[in-house]
């Protein structure tokens, strides 16, 4: 497995959906089309290379965003002069996440420690720091009548269009070595492609995948931390699982679920108080925040719209606490790498279901020190 930073440069207008950033789904589909158009459109059923990368699944686009990071539900902002601090004393009035407070069951904050106002949810993406946002246009179109060529009759549309300049980033997990070739440096992405809309140019840099040592000896000191601030000794080793994109989870009677629980066997439900053994040690749910999703699509190539799953939304926190000997928080350990590593719930192949174990911006921005 080897995984690749995307940047995408927009070199013309890209129609984009109004929550500011390019779908897996699309992205991959672009990939997929660019394959076929630069091989003289060869029949995918028969191209073994096409059929195990985007039907098998062995090439995992994750989606594009304006910032490196997704913004957790846990954090929140000033009402009146959100985003995070930077040098001086005007701007921005800082940000604060709230998880390791609901840890400790501490009192929330109510009030920005700044100027006093109200706080309110931060929500988005960030890099080093900086929230990103976009620069994005709204347009306004005429529908035209097909027979008589004119404006039809009731018949208005805007489009959420991303100007040329702007960048956006993210992941592509290449399964087989021999699937890079498809990794290709211009596509074209969203709607109205035809008049010249969606062009990308794809700027491709290999990264490193942590060993599970060094993720280990992240999370070990991520809990000690927390451990500290929070003056707990009743538990061995806390984690938390934050969602990096949309992930569609259905239970075993394969109806839509938010609950990670469903995803993963060894995971205990989330409920207050809810617990389950791992190994001779025990795993409890001790909070979460989350929202659902409604996930639409159109499929270009059937010329149909995609059948509507129920994801849990992206920046969803949930955090579990672990007891017991060393040897089963090793074997746990171990579970968390792989899952971070592959994702989990439907439609991974699409960007769906990526996930960071115990994110450093809990411990960077928590409000119990």
């Amino acid at each position: 497995m080897k995984r690749f930073r995307v940047t995408a440069l927009a070199l013309s207008p890209v129609v984009i959906p109004v929550e500011g950033f390019i779908t897996g789904s699309s992205f991959r589909g672009a990939l997929a089309y660019q394959y076929l158009r630069s091989n003289g459109f060869p029949d995918p059923n028969k191209d073994e290379l096409f059929q195990r990368a985007f039907v098998k699944e062995r090439l995992l686009a994750a989606p594009l965003y304006p910032g490196h990071s997704v913004l957790p539900l846990t954090s929140l902002s000033c009402k009146r002069n959100p985003g995070f601090r930077r040098g001086g004393s005007s701007g921005p009035h800082g940000v604060i996440d709230l998880l390791w407070s609901k840890i400790a069951d501490a009192p929330r904050p109510n009030s920005c420690p700044v100027c006093g106002q109200d706080l309110k949810g931060l929500h988005g993406f960030y890099s080093e720091n900086t929230q990103q946002k976009p620069f994005t246009v709204l347009e306004t179109h005429v529908g035209i009548d097909r027979v008589s060529r004119t404006s039809a009759d009731g018949v208005l549309y805007t489009l959420h269009t991303l100007e040329p300049g702007e960048k956006l980033y993210g992941v592509v997990y290449v399964l087989d070595d021999d699937l890079e070739p498809l990794l290709a440096e211009r596509v074209y992405c969203g709607a109205e492609k035809t008049r010249g809309r969606g062009l990308l140019r794809l700027t491709w840099e290999e990264e490193q995948i942590p060993a599970e040592e060094e993720r280990q000896n992240a999370w070990l000191s991520w809990n000690e931390e927390l451990r500290i601030r929070i003056s707990d000794n009743k538990e061995d080793f806390y984690f938390t699982l934050t969602l990096d994109s949309e992930t569609i989870i259905v239970d075993r009677f394969l109806r839509p679920s938010t609950d990670p629980a469903d995803a993963v066997s060894w995971l205990p439900k989330c409920h207050p108080g809810a617990q389950k053994s791992f190994g001779r040690g025990t795993l409890r749910f001790i909070t979460g925040a989350s929202q659902s999703q409604l996930i639409k699509g159109w499929n270009s190539a059937h010329g149909l719209p995609k059948e509507q799953d129920i994801a849990t939304g992206r920046g969803s926190v949930f955090c579990y606490s672990f007891q017991g000997d060393d040897t089963d928080l090793a074997a746990l350990i171990h579970e968390l790498y792989i899952l971070e590593l592959e994702g989990m719930g439907l439609r991974r192949g699409e960007g769906f279901g990526r996930l960071s174990i115990s994110s450093p911006f809990h411990a960077a921005f928590s409000e119990v020190r």
